[in-house]
C-alpha cells in the first residue's frame, strides 16, 4: 500500500512501486510510507519526518530528509533533520521564522526587493502591492497582478491585470466604489456580492 500525500492509498507492487523520493520502503515491508507521514506507524524507523518532502531511508534506521515542503526548511542532516517553518509566505527561506529571511514566496504573496528578505501579500496596498490582487509577479517596484480578488473584475492583459471592486447591482449602493463588502454564499458555494453601505446624499 502507497499512502498519498492528499491521504487516499494506492495498491503497488513494494519493489518496484516505491521509488520516488517523496515515499519510503517501511521495515519488514510493511508499506509505501510518504516522507511527511509522522502518524501512520508505531515504531519510529518507520514514521516519516514532519513536513518532508524528500528523504532517504536505511533499513532499521529512520528515514533521512533531504528537502522540505514549501514553506518550510532543512535543519540538521541525516536522521536528525528536521522541518522548520519559514516566515509568513515565504516558499523557500534563509532562516527558520523570520520574516525577513525568505528567498522565494508562496503564491499570493511577493518578494519585497531582492532575497533574502520579507513575502507582502499581492493585496497589500500599504507595502508596495496592488489593490484587489490575489496573485501577482515580480517584486518592489516591478510588480504585476496575476489574478484579481474575489468581487473584483480584472481587466487589461492576462500577465498585468487591473482589478476592480463590482457589485452584483452596481446601482444598488449608488455607485461608490469599495461598498460591496455584503458577501451572501448559496447553497452550491457561489457567492453574491451586495451593498454594505450607502452613499451618502
Amino acid at each position: 500500500v502507497k499512502y498519498m500525500i492528499d491521504g487516499s492509498t494506492v495498491c503497488i507492487d513494494l519493489a518496484s512501486g516505491c521509488v520516488d523520493t517523496d515515499h519510503f520502503k517501511a521495515d519488514n515491508d510493511a508499506g509505501c510510507v510518504l516522507c511527511s507521514d509522522i502518524n501512520g506507524s508505531d515504531e519510529t524507523t518507520n514514521k516519516g519526518v514532519a513536513q518532508c518532502k524528500a528523504c532517504t531511508k536505511t533499513a532499521s534506521q529512520k528515514p533521512a530528509c533531504t528537502d522540505c515542503l514549501e514553506g518550510y526548511i532543512k535543519e540538521g542532516s541525516d536522521a536528525a533533520a528536521t522541518c522548520q517553518a519559514c516566515g509568513t509566505g515565504c516558499a523557500t527561506c534563509a532562516k527558520k521564522t523570520e520574516n525577513t529571511q525568505c528567498q522565494t514566496c508562496k503564491s499570493g504573496f511577493f518578494l519585497k526587493g531582492s532575497a533574502p528578505s520579507e513575502c507582502i501579500a499581492c493585496g497589500d496596498t500599504a507595502q508596495g502591492g496592488i489593490d484587489g490582487c490575489a496573485e501577482c509577479s515580480g517584486t518592489t517596484g516591478s510588480l504585476k497582478c496575476t489574478k484579481c480578488k474575489v468581487n473584483y473584475n480584472p481587466s487589461g492583459e492576462e500577465t498585468n491585470l487591473t482589478c476592480t471592486k463590482v457589485c452584483e447591482d452596481e446601482t444598488a449602493c449608488g455607485g461608490t466604489a469599495g461598498s460591496c463588502g455584503a458577501i451572501v454564499v448559496g447553497g452550491d458555494g457561489s457567492m453574491t456580492y451586495y451593498c454594505s453601505q450607502c452613499r451618502q446624499q
